[in-house]
């Protein structure tokens, strides 16, 4: 974190500024692009943790998961299938004279 900012100053202060054809540049052993891709990175590696971790470890709220429960099948709702309800006739007759109104 603290390189990003010294490169940003470096570029401020010499008058050149950061924009799509000075970041790539390497000051200090390292460039502003560089730090970009940590920081995008580390984002989604920490958000994905914390996700994980929410659904792992034990709360007042909700269940807890299996630890293994992303590799275990119908884990995810996306992938479950849908509930199929069966209706008497009357029930769908019903729901046809709704529908029809």
């Amino acid at each position: 974190m603290w390189e990003i900012g010294r490169i940003w100053s470096s570029f401020e202060s010499s008058g050149i500024g950061i924009n799509r054809y000075t970041a790539n540049n390497v000051v200090y052993n390292y460039s502003f692009d560089e730090g970009m891709y940590e920081l995008t990175f580390g984002f989604v590696f920490w958000t994905a943790l914390g996700l994980y971790l929410d659904y792992v470890l034990p709360s007042d709220y909700g269940t807890r998961k299996h630890p293994c429960f992303l590799c275990m099948p119908k884990s995810y709702t996306c992938c479950r299938s849908r509930r199929v309800i069966v209706l008497d006739d009357e029930e769908q007759e019903r729901r046809n004279k709704l529908l029809a109104n």
